[in-house]
């Protein structure tokens, strides 16, 4: 079924998910979801759950009416008759879906051995992921703060070897004008010389 949009609560609620989980995996995404969800977004929320489409809303079922059990007053305590059951007993899961975090689903929980087994793997990859992208992190700090140390060395050395130049350009510039300044002499010495001939 395609959804042209849809609201965060209205997928939370037909994917079984908590409207908080929805919006943080949104975040992790990079999806925007301040004006609901369009196609795209919800394609790429069901992929990211390990849904192929997005179920059909439930229908609220009307809550049936439970006769009122007998009881008796006892002061302000109310005293519930014994043997009396009234609310259902839960009902458990049977499986356990573990493909959006790429395992396999545990089939049955019958055995909790290998319930626990199946979310320890969960849990030991996890950390794995964790410790390799902290030391990801950590070689490329290490290796930002040696380019930056090398980047500043060069800079201050393109420094220092720029005041030199300034230095010597001065001093060239201050030799050349006077031999300038020695040429016009000559010249003009020259020229008197040759008038007075």
């Amino acid at each position: 079924m395609t959804v042209e949009q849809i609201s965060m609560s209205q997928f939370a609620a037909r994917v079984g998910k908590n409207k908080g989980t929805v919006s943080r995996d949104c975040k992790a995404l990079g999806i925007d979801a301040g004006q609901g969800l369009g196609a795209i977004a919800v394609n790429t929320l069901l992929s990211h759950y390990g849904l192929t489409e997005l179920p059909e809303p439930q229908q609220s079922t009307p809550a049936t009416v439970e006769p009122e059990a007998p009881t008796e007053m006892a002061g302000q305590l109310q005293v519930i008759q014994p043997g009396i059951n009234y609310t259902s007993a839960p009902v458990m899961p049977t499986a356990i879906n573990l493909a959006a975090l790429g395992f396999e689903p545990v089939q049955s929980l019958e055995d909790p051995m290998v319930v626990a087994q199946a979310l320890i793997q969960v849990i030991d990859a996890t950390e794995q992921g964790l410790d390799q992208h902290l030391s990801h992190l950590s070689d490329r700090a290490t290796k930002t703060k040696a380019a930056a140390k090398v980047l500043a060395d060069r800079r201050r050395q393109f420094e220092r070897r720029l005041d030199k130049a300034e230095l010597l350009a001065a001093q060239h510039q201050g030799s050349l004008s006077e031999a300038e300044a020695a040429i016009a002499a000559e010249a003009a010495a020259l020229g008197k010389s040759s008038a007075a001939a």
